[in-house]
């Protein structure tokens, strides 16, 4: 096993256990690593999991550990090669502050469930953003604009666009329930899971002596939560 996050499978337990998906059910894993997550779904409650993950090397791991699963090479802010409402679940475990543009990933998200279907988020979130964080974030997005319409950006920021959304690599979740709600979505489910993260941190640092590779310098405060989020794609 190799699963490397808060909570280990109790979040992914009680997530799934509260969307009670049936037998058969299909579920989208974007982001799912070797495919532990994957791999528990599929053989604690029998559903039918696919999982996807934007790194080949990473892929390939979870296609050697669990042969008998289904893994492809992809990224959650682009999946044209997965059919439209044909998904009962997507789940994005520590995942969605990692995309680039979380909200194309949310909306791919939408379009691949079928009506009634759960989006199930976990990550790390700023529980109390200070207005100063909104405020730079606000600016450093509108300057990016700006600099989009003038034709200046550079390759680099082309490709790493500002986000709304996060702040240092944590996701800001208001904007983010607000753009959710406006796209379909309607909220089930919230809990505020950050004794996991304190737990997790504990656990790396006695067995690693360091958090380097496991949480980003910058989200290191008390400031930082980790949350699960559960909700319904509605039609309107």
């Amino acid at each position: 096993m190799t699963v490397k996050r808060p909570g280990e499978f109790r979040i992914t337990k009680e997530a799934v256990e509260f969307c009670n998906f049936p037998e058969g059910a299909t579920i989208l894993d974007i982001g799912c690593g070797e495919g532990d997550s994957s791999d528990f779904l599929s053989k604690n409650y029998k559903l039918k999991v696919t999982g996807i993950d934007i790194n080949p090397d990473t892929i390939e791991k979870a296609k050697t550990q669990y042969p008998e699963l289904d893994f492809k090479e992809g990224d959650g802010e682009f999946l044209d090669g997965f059919d439209s409402r044909s998904y009962d679940g997507v789940m994005m475990e520590c995942v969605l502050s990692q995309i680039n543009l979380p909200i194309e990933a949310a909306h791919e998200a939408y379009c691949v469930l079928k009506v009634g279907g759960k989006l199930i988020l976990s990550g790390l979130y700023h529980k109390e953003p200070t207005e100063e964080t909104l405020k730079e974030v606000k600016e450093t997005v509108d300057a990016h604009q700006e600099k989009h319409k003038a034709g200046l950006l550079t390759d680099e920021e082309k490709e790493h666009s500002p986000s709304k959304y996060k702040a240092n690599g944590v996701l800001l979740l208001d904007p983010l329930r607000a753009d959710l709600y406006e796209m379909g979505f309607e909220e089930l489910y919230f809990q505020d899971k950050t004794e996991e993260l304190v737990t997790y941190g504990a656990e790396i640092l006695m067995d690693k002596g360091s958090l380097d590779g496991f949480i980003d310098e910058k989200a290191r405060n008390k400031k930082t939560g980790y949350f699960l989020l559960i909700l319904e794609k509605k039609v309107r």
